[in-house]
C-alpha cells in the first residue's frame, strides 16, 4: 500500500493521521506517472482518508492532481470513514494512556525519593535518640556519684585496719570492708557503686574513687 495524503491537507500532518501503515513511499510505486508541469517529474501517489474519498488514491505534484482509484460506493466509503475514525481514536486513547503511564512512573520515582528520604531521617532521628539516651544514662549514673558524695560528707570513718572501717553516720554505726567492696547498708553490693559510708572510708584512705566503682559506670562503657 502507498503512503497517503488527504485532500488539502500537508503530507507530514497526514503521514502521522493515517490509519493504516505505509509499506510504499510516494514515490516508489510503478509503473510511472509522470506529472505534466514545465519540469515534468514523476508524480506522487497518496492516499486519501478524506471523508468523501476514503482509501483513493492519487497522483499529486506541485500544481495538479488527478484520481487514481474510482468512487467507492456509499456502504464501502462508511464502512472505511468508521474504521478510519475508530483507529484515529484508539491511537488517541494509546497516546492518553501512554502519558498517564508516564505520569505514573515519574510520580512513582518522586514518590521512592521521598521515601528514601524519610528513611534516612528516620535513621538519623533514631541514632540521635540512642546518643540521647546513652547522655542520660551517663548523667543519671553521675548525679547518683555525686549524690553519695555529698552524703559522705555527714560520716566519720575509723580504721581497723586491713582495709576495715567502722562509719558513724547520725546515730547509725555501719562496717566497711574496701578490700571485698562490702558495706553492711548492703547499697554498694547491690547498685556497684559505694555508698556513702564506703566514700568516706575511700576519702580517709584516698582521694581517687576510681578503683572502687563498678566497670559498668566507667567512660569506657560509653
Amino acid at each position: 500500500m502507498s503512503s497517503s495524503m488527504s485532500d488539502g491537507s500537508s503530507s507530514s500532518r497526514q503521514w502521522k493521521s493515517s490509519p493504516v501503515p505505509y509499506r510504499v513511499g510516494p514515490l516508489d510505486y510503478q509503473p510511472v506517472v509522470m506529472c505534466q508541469c514545465r519540469c515534468p517529474a514523476k508524480a506522487a501517489r497518496w492516499i486519501s482518508w478524506s471523508t468523501d474519498n476514503p482509501r483513493c488514491r492519487y497522483y499529486k505534484c506541485q500544481h495538479a492532481r488527478a484520481w487514481c482509484d474510482g468512487p467507492t460506493s456509499s456502504f464501502i466509503r462508511e464502512l472505511l470513514n468508521d474504521l478510519r475514525d475508530m483507529v484515529n481514536s484508539l491511537r488517541r486513547w494509546k497516546e492518553l494512556l501512554q502519558k498517564e503511564v508516564e505520569d505514573s512512573r515519574a510520580k512513582g520515582e518522586r514518590q521512592r525519593r521521598e521515601i528514601d528520604y524519610v528513611r534516612a531521617m528516620v535513621a538519623m532521628k533514631k541514632e540521635e535518640i540512642r546518643s540521647l539516651k546513652a547522655r542520660n544514662q551517663k548523667l543519671e549514673k553521675e548525679k547518683k556519684i555525686l549524690v553519695i558524695c555529698m552524703m559522705s560528707s555527714f560520716c566519720h570513718a575509723i580504721s581497723n585496719g586491713d582495709d576495715k572501717y567502722e562509719v558513724k553516720h547520725y546515730t547509725h554505726r555501719f562496717t566497711v570492708n574496701l578490700d571485698k567492696k562490702e558495706c553492711s547498708c548492703r547499697y554498694w553490693h547491690l547498685s556497684g557503686l559505694p555508698c556513702p559510708h564506703a566514700i568516706a572510708c575511700i576519702y580517709f584512705k584516698t582521694n581517687s574513687l576510681d578503683a572502687y566503682i563498678a566497670e559498668c559506670y566507667s567512660v569506657d562503657a560509653f
